[in-house]
């Protein structure tokens, strides 16, 4: 499996609407599966979420609760070291997700 360090400062007004933040896969927007590696947004709930396609666990998806739509600057981060992808926001870690046992 790849790993990924992936860091971000964003800083994004409240809306109903997602917005794309990174994206790295595939030659075309919006990718299938087969050629997804990382996408991270901002949720139109006002969280962010990420998701990385790992070929042995497939599309594994993490979340954080904490509002990132409030025209703040935040700083994310992602990674994933083969075995748990961590999410931190503002240098708070959300829950590890373990995708590959």
């Amino acid at each position: 499996a790849p790993r990924v360090t992936f860091t971000v400062w964003l800083k994004l007004k409240n809306t109903q609407a997602y917005h794309y933040v990174a994206w790295k896969g595939g030659p075309v927007f919006p990718e299938d599966n087969p050629n997804r590696r990382l996408d991270m947004w901002g949720h139109a709930g006002g969280s962010v979420e990420c998701i990385l396609y790992d070929n042995k666990a497939g599309e594994v998806a993490i979340g954080s609760k904490s509002l990132v739509t409030d025209d703040r600057w935040r700083h994310v981060a992602l990674t994933y070291d083969g075995k748990v992808l961590r999410l931190y926001v503002d240098g708070i870690l959300w829950l590890p997700i373990l995708p590959v046992s």
